[in-house]
């Protein structure tokens, strides 16, 4: 609905649609963001111990570069994992949020699959949400390439 009105570029009906998608999704994250905010906020701790910050501090670089441009990198690596380990439970979640928000999807139609007994459908809702997670830990583990370099593959001499 986000994407059709904006193309058909009624802005007043993609304004109401995210007004509508606004409390699924709080509900749907509100699980993960508590776990992440701990690891992340557990992390920066950690490296906020650690010699290369240290030096930092000690050649007078402002805090709020240190914590923005040197710690959240550094830290950002646990979370990361955390998240592409959420998105399994967040697929799960939307069966759930689906039902309750009376939205048709693919987890409702996964879930009338089911309860239609029709095998082919629900093979393809667990191949799709496979499909899913799969990618969504792969994109993770390029970013976790990305930032640090130290998850980087050696070439081969």
């Amino acid at each position: 609905m986000l994407v059709d009105s904006l193309l058909a570029g009624r802005i007043d009906v993609f304004v109401s649609a995210l007004q509508h998608l606004a409390l699924p999704a709080v509900a749907l994250s509100m699980a993960g963001i508590g776990q992440i905010t701990r690891i992340t906020r557990s992390a920066m701790l950690e490296n906020r111990r650690k010699d290369h910050v240290l030096t930092l501090q000690s050649f007078g670089v402002p805090e709020r570069v240190i914590i923005f441009r040197y710690l959240l990198k550094l830290s950002s690596i646990a979370p990361l994992t955390i998240m592409g380990l959420e998105f399994a439970s967040l697929i799960g979640n939307a069966f759930v949020i689906e039902m309750v928000f009376s939205w048709g999807g693919f987890a409702s139609y996964g879930l009338n699959a089911i309860l239609q007994k029709d095998l082919n459908a629900v093979t393809a809702v667990v191949l799709v949400s496979g499909l899913f997670f799969i990618v969504a830990n792969l994109i993770v583990d390029v970013l976790i390439a990305i930032i640090d370099p130290r998850m980087r593959r050696k070439e081969a001499r």
